[in-house]
């Protein structure tokens, strides 16, 4: 297992090996809630005093700094689309699920948590006071099971259980004829799980860094820039230069997405890059379209990398 600073200021030890321990038991991952009350009752039983943390859990699997994490993310939609419902009740959180209903509204299918989440801070319906607000929602959403529907849950699992594999190919550019082409991958978008969420995408990309450029090293995962939006990897790279990860899912709406990094790169060249530090940016996308392919041309610190997920 892996032993670092992060884990052992968001957890104890004694804790974190409970949780390997019963995800080992269990061969599976597990919702993080009952992962988290599996783990103490062992502690109990093992004459440990332990105290719940079940936010820490959830950002140390989210930060691919351990050997656990974010297996599964859960998608949702509104019971009833007919009109937005009034949460008049004193329940903390209420803002949660007032902003998530808002977004869902206007939605007639499954919307992932953290697509939720990026539609609230892009369309400004609510500014969350916290870190990773994803793990707040899921919690307050459980309590409106009457006004949300909800596919899937909020697992934790080991780093071994991981049986996707990418493989990423950059997308090149070169000059042909006196212009500026991209050669792109042959198209392999039937490899591709349609419905895949970008969370989901983020925590196989995030786990397999070395495959899209070798000697990148996380420093975050939805890196929040107050004002412009989320960064969804912050990385280092071999030479500590900083880069800034975009993803986007197949299908994956691409016309905003140079627009999007480039707002990026120029908040932490202003906010975090030292002046010795350069700072570029990777879009990671399953198939490059025509408008992207000519956008990113015009900007030799942005590259893009196709992925290809198969199951073994």
């Amino acid at each position: 297992m892996k032993n670092n600073n992060s884990k052992s200021r968001l957890v104890s030890q004694q804790l974190y090996n409970l949780v390997c321990e019963t995800l080992e038991q269990h061969n599976k991952p597990i919702e993080i809630n009952r992962l988290e009350s599996l783990a103490l009752i062992k502690s109990e039983k093992e004459g440990m005093a332990l105290n719940a943390a079940g936010k820490n859990l959830y950002i140390l699997a989210a930060s691919a700094e351990s050997d656990l994490v974010v297996s599964e993310y859960p998608s949702y939609k509104m019971k009833s689309v007919n009109h937005l419902p009034e949460f008049h009740d004193v329940k903390r959180g209420i803002k949660y699920p007032a902003a998530a209903a808002k977004v869902l509204l206007s939605s007639k299918g499954y919307v992932g948590l953290m697509d939720i989440i990026k539609e609230i801070e892009k369309k400004k319906l609510y500014t969350f006071p916290v870190s990773h607000p994803e793990y707040w929602m899921y919690c307050y959403l459980k309590e409106y099971e009457e006004v949300f529907s909800r596919k899937g849950d909020l697992k934790i699992g080991l780093r071994q259980w991981r049986n996707s594999s990418v493989s990423s190919t950059p997308v090149k550019k070169h000059t042909s004829d006196g212009g500026r082409k991209i050669r792109k991958k042959p198209d392999s978008s039937d490899e591709i799980t349609p419905n895949m969420l970008e969370a989901n995408l983020e925590s196989i990309v995030a786990a397999n860094l070395e495959k899209i450029e070798e000697g990148l090293r996380l420093i975050k995962r939805q890196f929040v820039c107050p004002g412009v939006g989320r960064i969804d990897l912050l990385c280092e790279d071999r030479r500590n230069n900083l880069v800034v990860i975009e993803l986007k899912k197949f299908g994956g709406d691409q016309n905003s997405v140079i627009d999007q990094i480039a707002r990026y790169i120029g908040y932490v060249k202003t906010h975090l890059a030292n002046p010795r530090q350069k700072v570029r940016g990777i879009i990671v996308v399953a198939k490059v379209d025509e408008k992207l392919r000519y956008a990113v041309a015009a900007f030799p610190s942005i590259e893009v990398k196709t992925f290809n997920l198969s199951i073994t």
